[in-house]
C-alpha cells in the first residue's frame, strides 16, 4: 500500500493552539499522507505560519484560504470544494482537536481494498478529556487525562435498508456519529457532500443525519477493535451550539428542515417499494427520538447531584484513574454499553502541560 492512497482533509476555523498541536504531533510521527489544510478562520497569524512550510519538514501538505465560515452553508461548500481537490481512493476527515492513531491505516487501507462492498473503515473511538487541577480544560493542554475507548460493531448488513436501521437504532449507544471519521471512499463522500450541499439545510445535525444515512445506503462499515481516533470532548464548534437550551426540534419546525429531510430522503434514496420508503422513515424516528430524548437527558443531569459528582471527581490528579475506572465500570454497565480506560503514551506529550517542552509547542 503506499502513501498516495490517502489523503486527509482538516478543516479549520480558529482554535489556532488546537492546530499547533495537531500538526506538530502530525510532523513528530511523519505522517506519510498528503494533507489539505481547508482555513475558514479569520485569524491571519495562523495563515502565514502554515504558508512556511519549514515550520513542518516532515509533512507534505497543502494549505487553502477560504472566506470566513460565518454561515453553515459557507462551511458546506467549503468542504465541498476541498474534496474535489482530493485525488487519493481513501480519504480521513479531521478536526484540529483531535488526533489519529496511524500504526493501523495500513490494515484499514488494504481492508478497503480487498472488500469493495465497504464503504467505511475505522478502528475504535477514544474519548478524551483534558483537565486542569481545577477541574476539566476546554484547551489544548492541561494536568492530567482521561481516555476511554468505546465499543461499537461493523455495520456489515447485505440490505441497504437493514444497514440504515442498525445505524440509526444504535446512533447512541454506539456513538455511530464517529463514523464521519472513518477512512472513507472519496467517490462515495464527495457524492454524497455534493447532495447534501445542494439541500441547503439550515440544520447541521439533519446534514449529519442525511449523511450517514446516504453513506450507509452505499455500502458497508467495518469498526476494528482496537483505538484509532481520539477526540477531545468539550471542544466542538458544532456541538456547542447543536443543542443549546434544547432547541433542536423547534428550530427543525420553525425552518422546514423535517420537510425538507423527507423530501431529501424521497429524492436521494432509489426506494423499490413504499415499504422500503416506511422501513426507512421508521428506522430515523427511532434516530430523531433517541436524540432528543438524551438532549432533554443531559440538561436534567446537569442539574443532578450525579451530574456535580462527576465534576468533583475531574479535579482531583491522584484519585482519577480509579475513580474513573470505577465511575465508568458502573455507568456503562447500567447503560449496557462496552467502554474501557487507556493510556495514551503517543499523545502525552501534547496534551500535558509538564511535556511540552518535548514537543517546542511551550514556544508558541
Amino acid at each position: 500500500m503506499q502513501s498516495n492512497d490517502l489523503t486527509i482533509v482538516l478543516t479549520l476555523k480558529d482554535r489556532v493552539l488546537f492546530t499547533y498541536r495537531w500538526m506538530q504531533y502530525m510532523n513528530d510521527i511523519k505522517c506519510p499522507y498528503k494533507i489539505l489544510i481547508a482555513d475558514g478562520g479569520e485569524d491571519k497569524s495562523i495563515e502565514a505560519h502554515l504558508l512556511d512550510s519549514s515550520n513542518y519538514p516532515n509533512l507534505n501538505y497543502e494549505y487553502i484560504r477560504y472566506s470566513h465560515d460565518v454561515t453553515l452553508k459557507d462551511y458546506l461548500l467549503k468542504l465541498e470544494d476541498v474534496l474535489t481537490r482530493v485525488r487519493t481512493k481513501y480519504v480521513l476527515n479531521a478536526d484540529n482537536d483531535d488526533f489519529y492513531l496511524f500504526d493501523r491505516i495500513q490494515t484499514i487501507l488494504s481492508f478497503l481494498d480487498k472488500n469493495e462492498d465497504y464503504v467505511a473503515c475505522r478502528g475504535l473511538l477514544v474519548n478524551l478529556s483534558v483537565m486542569k487541577r481545577s477541574g476539566e480544560a476546554r484547551m489544548a493542554q492541561g494536568d492530567h487525562y482521561l481516555a476511554f475507548s468505546t465499543h461499537a460493531n461493523s455495520i456489515e448488513d447485505d440490505d441497504a435498508f437493514d444497514r440504515v436501521d442498525v445505524l440509526c437504532r444504535d446512533m447512541s449507544k454506539y456513538d455511530y456519529y464517529g463514523n464521519w471519521y472513518s477512512v472513507l471512499r472519496t467517490s462515495a463522500m464527495l457524492e454524497v457532500w455534493k447532495s447534501i450541499v445542494k439541500l441547503e439545510i439550515s440544520e447541521m445535525i439533519v446534514n449529519e443525519m442525511l449523511t450517514h444515512i446516504l453513506i450507509n445506503m452505499r455500502g458497508k462499515t467495518k469498526i476494528f477493535t482496537w483505538p484509532f481516533y481520539i477526540r477531545q470532548s468539550s471542544t466542538s464548534q458544532f456541538g456547542d451550539t447543536l443543542v443549546v437550551n434544547n432547541e433542536f426540534l423547534e428550530r427543525c419546525l420553525i425552518n422546514n428542515n423535517l420537510s425538507k429531510f423527507i423530501n431529501a430522503i424521497e429524492t436521494l434514496i432509489p426506494f423499490k417499494s413504499q415499504a422500503d420508503k416506511e422501513h426507512l422513515l421508521k428506522s430515523v424516528a427511532a434516530w430523531f427520538e433517541v436524540f432528543i430524548y438524551n438532549i432533554c437527558l443531559r440538561d436534567l443531569s446537569e442539574q443532578s447531584n450525579h451530574y456535580r459528582f462527576k465534576k468533583w471527581l475531574k479535579r482531583f490528579t491522584i484519585i482519577d484513574i480509579w475513580a474513573w475506572k470505577i465511575y465508568h465500570r458502573i455507568f456503562y454497565k447500567a447503560t449496557n454499553i462496552k467502554s474501557k480506560h487507556v493510556i495514551l503514551k503517543e499523545i502525552e506529550p501534547y496534551i500535558l502541560l509538564k511535556n511540552l517542552e518535548k514537543t517546542g509547542l511551550n514556544s508558541l
